[in-house]
């Protein structure tokens, strides 16, 4: 995982690499979501927005101020640290 880029910078493969991470966390995010609902609808409810947000900031990375791209950056971090999951660059 990298830095968030300058927006000129945003169009290298690795912006495309953390696109494709920014989605794919998305993705673990909505299963989170769907399970929390049965928990509890509040918690469901947090879990479904905070994916809804990510995928939102995804689909527009490229464009995204910086500040936004890092934030988003830092969630997939986090959410690779609870999965375990180990991405190469």
């Amino acid at each position: 995982m990298t830095t968030p880029y300058y927006a000129d910078e945003r169009h290298s493969a690795t912006a495309v690499a953390d696109a494709r991470a920014i989605a794919e966390t998305a993705a673990i995010l909505r299963q989170v979501a769907a399970h929390d609902r049965h928990v509890d609808v509040r918690r469901g409810d947090v879990s479904t927005s905070l994916a809804a947000l990510v995928d939102a900031v995804g689909r527009g990375y490229r464009q995204a101020p910086s500040e936004v791209a890092a934030c988003v950056m830092a969630v997939v971090s986090a959410v690779d640290r609870a999965t375990g999951n180990r991405r190469t660059d």
